[in-house]
């Protein structure tokens, strides 16, 4: 039976009346007095529950039947209160709802809603008796109670939004995108109570929003992750949903422990976050927890990553993660069986960091032992820390040690390499020497290292002697061949061959003549050299002519080793550098002049370069202004270069002007 209130104030001290739900009775704000109001008859019970009818229509998207009630509210009372709520939150949610508002109408409808508020706030600022009425009759319907608190809060009327959230019962809220839209609100004006009511109520909302809902907008904390795992189960989350929980771990600023708590939730459910956004946002924080440490790599184990995951994780431990991380990631693979084949680059990118202690890093290499590690891979690896890595001597030891522990023998370059081209380990060359040699090798891989070593010897005297003393009771020795004139005949074809064969001729213990590398400067094909034979040929004792030098200036490419190579072949020459004649044709002209002055007029090296070696002619002696033959007329070098100064090129310009040759005292 409808009702409506003889009073609105307390009867014992007129004081202000708030509603307790749990009581169903009015209680005074400042006597504590408990009421149930008095009731009288109306005579609008049919037009209150058709009003309330209407709301829960509403509330369930149920427009159009929405829209018949209200016209019924509207043929029995267009003037009560009840039509006129009614008639707010049909408009309301007509223009809010997706569809609902016809194309065009919404201007209309936004002027009508507005008249409608204005005509309700001109009736009473406040709750009126006769609203108060209506309310009672809704008999606590959590949904049309939820229908008036987004309405009133979307029109910005605290007044009447507060008073019916006083009367919402938000657990009895039945209708999923009403849910939705609650939440939202709950959520937007921090009441978090009635966020968890409504979250409570698992079975009438749409879990997955919720789900997203809560990750990016619910605050941190245990609260939080278990509104995560409650909801998750029912969120019924593909694997697209992913992209969502990568945005979520880049930008939201929760805490690791609620982070991993959605990874591996969503990840239990098949929404796997990428391992790209794993490692910067998981495992980058996770260094002094090891129980999520092993929670994040375990749900990481059990979405079966594909390789290119697999080894991008791989890489990041070797490369960055701490050996306390490292230990716990690599362990719980290792439990879970993932299969990994550690390559030599991985292997080689840990061993090279140096935030890692000796004995830090040979437990790497020993967790590294629980997946076989094949011999070509320790083969790889052994070779590069050999004449690479920059360690301390004595880590170097410690590290060497362990990973001969894990083979039986070694490539011939591996330990050949080591001997002639490594001095970092100093005094204690020779021990790890006698470690390489006590594998089984094949000695007669070696006849030729003894005479290799000597030659080219890295170490210091008092180092060097052991050594040798070492490998003469080894019985090594051996005389090698020459391939200069197939170094001279090598094209790009057969460069590959042609080099490997003077390597392998090395190996085996060849030895070039002293002028051998003179040889291949002078007559190599169309003067076209190559940096790997030039170093294969080249000896510190040789002997280099004044034609080789000439033709490496004026024809050698500018590959970066240019510079250092000549001041090597100088060193090596009888001729000052640069005072040597040569003939080029330069503008159409046939010039004979000094290597100095032709190398400045015709050279096509960049400009570091060719400072560089014309400073290395000049410290040597050679000068520009001596003249030169154009053709067939002898003529001052300035003149020539006057004479041209348009048409040369920029470099050769540059050249003459750093050297004063456009200068009138030059």
């Amino acid at each position: 039976m409808a009702s409506n209130y003889k009073s609105l104030k307390c009867n014992c001290c007129a004081g202000s009346l708030e509603y307790n739900k749990e009581k169903k009775v009015w209680i005074c704000q400042y006597c504590g007095n408990e009421m149930r109001r008095e009731e009288e008859y109306d005579g609008l019970y049919t037009i209150k529950n058709v009003v309330k009818q209407t709301l829960v229509d509403i509330a369930y998207g149920r427009l159009d039947s929405a829209e018949k009630n209200l016209s019924e509210c509207e043929k029995i009372d267009s003037s009560y209160i009840g039509t006129l709520i009614a008639r707010l939150c049909f408009k309301m949610f007509t223009l809010t709802t997706p569809g609902a508002c016809a194309p065009g109408a919404s201007k209309s409808l936004i002027g009508q809603l507005k008249r409608g508020y204005d005509e309700l706030k001109e009736r009473d600022e406040a709750i009126s008796t006769e609203e108060e009425a209506l309310y009672e009759a809704f008999e606590e319907n959590g949904d049309a109670f939820a229908v008036l608190v987004l309405v009133f809060d979307s029109l910005g009327d605290t007044v009447h939004r507060d008073f019916a959230e006083n009367l919402l019962d938000a657990s009895a809220v039945y209708s999923q995108t009403l849910n939705e839209s609650l939440l939202n609100y709950a959520m937007n004006s921090g009441k978090i109570e009635m966020a968890d009511t409504v979250l409570a109520n698992i079975d009438n909302i749409d879990c997955k929003k919720a789900f997203f809902l809560v990750i990016n907008k619910y605050e941190d904390g245990e609260k939080k992750r278990e509104h995560i795992c409650r909801i998750i189960g029912n969120a019924g989350l593909v694997p697209d949903d992913r992209y969502e929980i990568e945005q979520y771990l880049q930008t939201s600023g929760d805490s690791i422990q609620t982070k991993v708590c959605t990874y591996d939730e969503a990840g239990k459910k098949g929404a796997s976050a990428s391992i790209e956004y794993v490692i910067q946002y998981l495992l980058a924080y996770l260094d002094e927890n090891t129980e999520l440490l092993k929670k994040v790599i375990g749900r990481f184990c059990d979405s079966k990553p594909n390789d290119t995951e697999l080894y991008l994780l791989i890489h990041h431990i070797m490369a960055g993660h701490t050996f306390r991380s490292a230990s716990e990631e690599l362990g719980t693979m290792a439990e879970k069986g993932m299969f990994i084949v550690f390559s030599p680059a991985d292997i080689d990118t840990m061993l090279t960091r140096k935030d890692l202690k000796g004995d830090e890093k040979v437990s790497f290499l020993q967790m590294i032992k629980k997946w076989n590690v094949n011999d070509k891979t320790y083969d790889n690896v052994i070779g590069r820390y050999l004449t690479e890595n920059s360690d301390a001597v004595d880590v170097r030891i410690q590290v060497i040690q362990e990973l001969l522990s894990s083979v039986k023998t070694l490539s011939t370059n591996t330990v050949t390499d080591y001997v002639l081209k490594c001095s970092a380990d100093g005094e204690r060359k020779p021990e790890i020497i006698r470690m390489l040699f006590g594998l089984d090798l094949n000695l007669s891989f070696y006849r030729e290292l003894l005479s290799d070593y000597m030659k080219k010897s890295p170490d210091d005297p008092s180092v060097r002697e052991e050594i040798i003393t070492f490998l003469t009771d080894l019985g090594l020795q051996g005389d090698p061949e020459t391939v200069i004139e197939m170094a001279c005949n090598t094209s790009e074809e057969n460069l590959q061959e042609t080099i490997e064969y003077i390597q392998r001729m090395t190996n085996n213990g060849g030895r070039f003549r002293n002028d051998a590398l003179s040889t291949y400067l002078e007559k190599a094909r169309d003067h076209c050299y190559h940096s790997q034979i030039i170093k294969a040929l080249y000896s510190p004792a040789g002997r280099i002519s004044p034609a080789a030098i000439t033709n490496y200036v004026l024809f050698g490419k500018d590959d970066g080793t240019k510079v250092q190579n000549l001041r090597a072949f100088s060193s090596q020459c009888s001729v000052p550098l640069g005072t040597s004649g040569c003939q080029i044709n330069h503008l159409g002209h046939t010039i004979t002049c000094s290597l100095i002055q032709g190398y400045v007029l015709a050279t096509g090296d960049s400009e570091p370069t060719a400072i560089d070696i014309v400073n290395m002619m000049k410290d040597a002696g050679a000068r520009l202004n001596p003249v030169i033959r154009a053709d067939q007329t002898d003529m001052k070098f300035k003149k020539y270069a006057v004479d041209n100064k348009d048409a040369l090129g920029m470099l050769s310009r540059k050249l003459c002007e750093d050297n004063k040759v456009f200068s009138f005292l030059f």
